[in-house]
């Protein structure tokens, strides 16, 4: 058994998830709507390919404002409906600098990043100096109420491959560490997006 900890303990988050669980569709989207107090997601990718040819895209791609949020599925329903109960939702996106912000990053921060705070999530970015090591692994993950963690599986498009359950001790206390390193460095979306250039590209019609 001491062992099997040990072994662990040194494979790393994303070994640790392996032991666990893999999601079935469905089961992430439960996980939101059930949590009790808190939810935390680091993003750690500058491109999460699956998406772009959705409908709000082809609208943001042509200049529209970003929708209202009222009756959204996931702003409306899940984000609002935790955070008007008093839950906390937090995001931090780690970028590179110096960065060029071309269409999904645009895309995400305009029509994601300001209806979550809308909704009540606290979105926050985390610059990092180019030739300045990382101060987090590159690795993206979801924290709920400080007990169990979810890592997502990309592709090398970022393309959504599935998630893995991650409840070992080890791993959990790993990822709260890291969430605590995220949200110190960070600073609120909106101080950020006051002063970036989030508008060095033009949309792909």
């Amino acid at each position: 058994m001491k062992a099997e900890a040990a072994a662990r303990a040194s494979g790393g988050v994303r070994d640790a998830a392996r032991v666990d669980a893999h999601l079935a569709p469905g089961e992430l989207e439960d996980l939101f709507r059930s949590f009790r107090q808190s939810v935390f997601r680091l993003e750690t990718l500058d491109d999460y390919s699956e998406g772009l040819e959705d409908e709000e895209y082809r609208s943001w791609s042509h200049g529209n404002a970003p929708p209202p949020i009222d009756g959204h599925w996931w702003y409306d329903h899940i984000v609002r409906g935790a955070t008007s109960r008093q839950k906390r939702w937090d995001r931090v996106h780690m970028l590179r600098q110096p960065l060029s912000l071309c269409d999904y990053l645009r895309y995400s921060f305009e029509y994601g990043y300001t209806r979550s705070e809308q909704a009540g999530e606290h979105c926050h970015i985390l610059e990092v100096p180019e030739g300045r090591s990382l101060p987090l692994p590159k690795e993206d993950f979801w924290l709920f109420d400080d007990e169990f963690g979810v890592v997502p599986d990309f592709d090398a498009e970022g393309r959504w491959r599935g998630a893995e359950l991650v409840t070992y001790p080890s791993a959990v206390e790993e990822l709260c560490r890291r969430r605590d390193v995220a949200l110190a460095l960070a600073v609120p979306f909106g101080t950020w997006s006051s002063t970036a250039p989030i508008c060095l590209c033009t949309p792909t019609p």
